[in-house]
């Protein structure tokens, strides 16, 4: 009998042969034990999604109360049906709110409201996607109450545009709320009472323009808390402050090689983290920002790291680039794409939500490790990734003692794979590398064994 961190550590070792060899059924049974998957979840759309959640607020104007300007401003607002499949979310939803904002000298309030008649008891949590064209949001605002009746005078509320991990960026987005996590609370409603109301409330700020797509809500979804440990620029620490630590755990990782690097780590360390299940991901030949040359410069970059990795064999990332500055732009995305990039990762201190797959596939979110990060604010992302069903992608440079600047205290990441580490072991999450995060979406589950 082997314990889980023998067994995922034979898992990554062995390879292909091995498994035929010790019999992949026994192995596949194995693996099974640890697997806390229901069996009805082998039928849903992505990997990670334990539930698919209830419809719970339908996104077309005819199940709207309340469409409406709430007070102040004179901004011109216009909430329609949106019908284009390009701005539809979740896939299997047919209608999406439309709401047009035209410039107004003053902040404007807008409600939208949905007429409900339950307790939210049986409620865990509630998700709905948007898009948007808006750039600056400064001054926007995006509140949910849920309200005992129509005054809206004793109400949870919830903040998904201003407050992490919702904050709103250009294109899509998708806001997850905990029931329990609300940003304040109006009067004195109770979780028992009868609620009436739901508002989607936005504040727009003077002489603001823009589109937001607002789709269904659904309550009571739940992905499976997915985290990444990565590194960049191979930095030596990260052999035997990272790679050596989470080996000890039995836990992947992924590497994101700047290709021209003389220093740091040599590729029989590679080599050795390969065998371990590690994933490598192209971050250029010399870190060049690709957003300040041509386009054309910027493939070649990109192009000759890759194949610097392609030579060694560290293949296994090869869909995705990790972009160096996290500096990407619409033009980057088509060159790249022409390489065969079908992902890309940026720097954002976010969770992503995998609810209806990743909301923006070449704007992946890392979250950064270093120096500025306590262990307790680490940790506390790892709870938010538990708590709302997300996945979070760490990254980090150098792992020292007496961490300045872009560099981890040792401690510090240690502290965070050790906390990490044993959620893992309580089959509260998962720790795969970022092209396993992506694999994930689309692969079949392995149903849990018997």
């Amino acid at each position: 009998p082997m314990n889980r961190r023998e067994l995922i550590k034979l898992a990554g070792k062995v390879g292909v042969l091995g498994l035929v060899n010790m019999g992949l059924g026994r192995f596949a049974e194995s693996i099974g034990m640890f697997m806390d998957l229901p069996a009805e979840a082998a039928t849903l759309p992505q990997n990670y999604q334990v539930t698919a959640g209830t419809l719970w607020l339908d996104a077309q104007t005819s199940a709207l109360t309340t469409n409406a300007k709430g007070n102040g401003g004179t901004a011109v607002v216009t909430c329609t049906d949106n019908t284009d499949a390009t701005y539809i979310r979740p896939t299997s939803a047919t209608k999406s709110l439309k709401l047009d904002v035209t410039t107004g000298g003053t902040q404007t309030f807008w409600n939208i409201d949905w007429t409900i008649n339950e307790t939210l008891t049986p409620l865990s949590n509630f998700s709905f996607a948007v898009w948007t064209n808006i750039t600056d949001f400064t001054g926007w605002g995006c509140g949910l109450f849920l309200s005992k009746a129509a005054t809206f005078a004793d109400r949870y509320n919830y903040g998904p545009v201003a407050v992490a991990p919702n904050a709103a960026r250009t294109g899509w987005n998708t806001f997850t709320f905990h029931r329990g996590t609300t940003s304040s609370v109006t009067g004195t409603p109770a979780l028992t009472d009868t609620f009436t109301r739901v508002r989607l409330q936005f504040v727009i700020p003077a002489n603001a323009t823009g589109t937001w797509y607002i789709g269904p809500v659904y309550k009571n979804s739940y992905n499976r808390p997915k985290i990444v440990f990565s590194f960049d620029d191979q930095d030596a620490s990260q052999y035997t402050n990272g790679y050596q630590v989470l080996d000890t755990y039995g836990l992947p990782g992924s590497q994101c090689i700047q290709t021209s690097f003389t220093g740091g780590l040599t590729v029989p360390q590679f080599l050795e983290m390969k065998a371990a299940g590690w994933s490598f991901h192209n971050h250029s030949q010399v870190h060049t920002n690709l957003t300040t040359v041509s386009v054309a410069a910027a493939k070649e970059e990109m192009r000759l790291a890759q194949a610097w990795l392609d030579d060694r064999g560290f293949t296994h990332g090869r869909s995705t680039v990790v972009f160096p500055n996290g500096a990407t732009n619409d033009a980057i995305d088509a060159a790249m794409a022409e390489l065969g990039y079908t992902h890309g990762a940026i720097v954002r201190n976010q969770l992503d939500k995998l609810w209806d797959g990743f909301e923006q596939p070449r704007r992946i979110n890392r979250w950064n490790t270093d120096q500025s990060s306590s262990l307790a604010t680490l940790t506390g992302v790892v709870d938010d990734a538990i708590k709302f069903g997300s996945a979070v992608v760490f990254y980090s440079h150098a792992i020292l003692d007496g961490a300045t600047g872009s560099n981890t205290e040792r401690v510090t990441y240690l502290g965070l794979v050790q906390y990490v580490a044993r959620l893992a072991a309580g089959n509260v999450l998962d720790v795969v590398t970022l092209q396993g995060l992506i694999d994930g979406l689309t692969n079949p589950r392995r149903k849990r064994s018997t």
